[in-house]
């Protein structure tokens, strides 16, 4: 990387991505929570098939993740950032014109599968374009001393917005409808590229071919490196599509799902940026609350798959949610500052991140749907939480 490039970059990029994260985080959260209860209702309430939706989907991108990298090489990171929003906007058009017609897969199989894929490769392009240049843009250019204090702002932005969101959307969908919930959303999501559009901008450039991310990726030498990601993505994927999903067939109410996750978001969200920032003074505390964080959402898994009252569930996921920040900021801090260590390679460094990621994500959606349609054993989604925790403790 050209050095006055970086030094340029270094103060203003962060502070731009920040802007527009603020705008794109209210308006994903308006809806993200619903997304997966919408599919629900569409596929007949089968919840095998949501979950199978969701890991051929990730496999999807994991496949197309290093075109987007090879993309930014070429535009740069900014502009990718930009692509990758107006196909998120794409995307949720699409789900609003699905959801008007009326397509179910029960009045209209060939036609439901179709709308399917096409929002399976919506969303492909929208996170190749989009993931990549975020993970290598903070890569590249937090400075390392600072890089606790900017992950937990980055989280402490994402519980802030999700404190308002949730319920928002929750009480528009209830109150008015889809089509109010994700115009304000598309709204939202224009006024985040806004800030995107000016200032330098940089392309790292990325000559892995898929083949050669493969090699990488399922080196035998290199596993303990990756297994972290993959752990993380069977987490994510976990917590954002399955226990959404999980609490509404319980409760039965888009409100209290709504409540549940605004107000978790509301008592886990000042203490991350002092969490991260801690981290960034006392470097020697990395480990002691990486270790503490995992415990705790290791046990917090355990305990929200025993559902009782909607109260129940609201202490559970704060339980579980407290522990997973406390270990992801550490966990994230290691992870850009290693990226950051080999500057010429954090974008292909990034790219089998995102693989790993989304095949762990992918590879374990596909393993529950099986598990819920022969078993309807839904406790073994968070039995795997709680163990796929523990693996954080491999990313020093």
């Amino acid at each position: 990387m050209r050095p006055h490039i970086a030094e340029k970059l270094e103060k203003s990029d962060i502070k731009d991505v920040k802007i527009s994260v603020v705008f794109k985080n209210l308006g994903q959260g308006l809806y993200t929570l619903f997304e997966p209860i919408i599919f629900f209702n569409i596929l007949d309430h089968r919840f095998e098939l949501v979950l199978l939706y969701y890991g051929l989907q990730s496999f999807y991108y994991a496949t197309f993740a290093h075109v987007g990298a090879r993309i930014m090489g070429k535009i740069g990171i900014k502009k990718n950032l930009i692509w990758g929003t107006i196909f998120l906007i794409l995307y949720c058009l699409t789900i609003l014109s699905v959801s008007n017609l009326g397509l179910s897969l029960a009045s209209s199989p060939v036609l439901t599968i179709f709308a399917f894929i096409i929002l399976a490769t919506i969303a492909t392009t929208y996170q190749s374009f989009y993931w990549p240049a975020f993970h290598t843009d903070l890569s590249l250019f937090m400075r390392r001393r600072e890089s606790g204090k900017n992950i937990g702002t980055f989280y402490l932005i994402g519980q802030l917005t999700s404190v308002v969101a949730p319920i928002a959307g929750a009480i528009i969908l209830i109150k008015l409808s889809l089509t109010h919930l994700i115009t304000l959303e598309v709204l939202l999501l224009l006024i985040s590229a806004i800030p995107l559009l000016t200032g330098p901008d940089e392309r790292p450039h990325s000559s892995l071919t898929f083949k050669g991310f493969l090699k990488f990726l399922f080196s035998t030498k290199r596993i303990k490196y990756y297994l972290p990601f993959y752990a993380e993505g069977i987490n994510a994927y976990i917590a954002s599509v399955f226990w959404g999903l999980f609490v509404y067939t319980v409760l039965e109410n888009i409100l209290d799902l709504g409540l549940i996750a605004s107000g978790v978001s509301l008592f886990t969200g000042i203490f991350v940026f002092t969490l991260g920032y801690l981290i960034d003074k006392k470097k020697h505390l990395k480990t002691k609350i990486l270790r503490i964080g995992v415990t705790t959402s290791s046990i917090g898994w355990i305990i929200k798959g025993l559902p009782t009252s909607g109260l129940f569930f609201f202490v559970a996921d704060n339980i579980q949610k407290f522990g997973d920040m406390v270990a992801r900021i550490p966990f994230e801090k290691a992870m850009y500052n290693r990226f950051k260590s080999i500057k010429s390679l954090a974008d292909e460094y990034v790219v089998l991140r995102e693989m790993a990621y989304h095949i762990g994500g992918g590879l374990i959606m596909i393993i529950l749907a099986i598990i819920v349609w022969q078993f309807n054993y839904l406790y073994s989604a968070f039995i795997v939480a709680a163990i796929s925790s523990l693996v954080y403790l491999f990313m020093r």
